[in-house]
């Protein structure tokens, strides 16, 4: 009887920390908002950083490429696949991102390559007031 007991209240155990583990996100159930998470983790910016509309467009592209659940299984588990961890990090600070058919611009004016320092800007766009560039930084 004693045996029975403990069986019992291992399993009642296991079953109640099961119960506490995060639900796994499906490859349906993966949204931009879950690729805007995961792409904040793995670049550690801030989640204000990702424009949610070109997060849906290359969720997209690395969906049409049949990498939905690989990204539901990254955003749980970040270590689990360094490659396209990569490929997310590359596609968010240079703007394209590899689709079936190959490269395609998901964005220009937001990639990340232009946040990573001050004076970094989109060519055709302006950076500051006339003359900006000829006063020299403030220390």
């Amino acid at each position: 009887m004693d045996r029975q007991r403990r069986t019992l209240l291992k399993a009642a155990s296991a079953m109640a920390a099961l119960a506490m583990l995060p639900l796994p996100v499906s490859a349906k159930g993966f949204g931009a908002k879950d690729f805007v998470a995961l792409s904040a983790r793995l670049t550690g910016r801030p989640t204000a950083d990702f424009d949610p509309e070109t997060a849906a467009r290359m969720l997209k592209a690395f969906q049409g490429r049949g990498l939905g659940r690989e990204l539901a299984r990254l955003y749980l588990h970040p270590a689990s696949n360094d490659a396209l961890a990569g490929q997310v990090v590359s596609a968010w600070y240079t703007g394209v991102c590899q689709t079936a058919a190959g490269p395609a611009v998901a964005t220009f004016n937001d990639a990340l390559l232009w946040k990573t320092a001050a004076f970094l800007h989109p060519p055709g766009t302006c950076g500051g007031p006339t003359d900006y560039w000829s006063r020299p930084p403030s220390a």
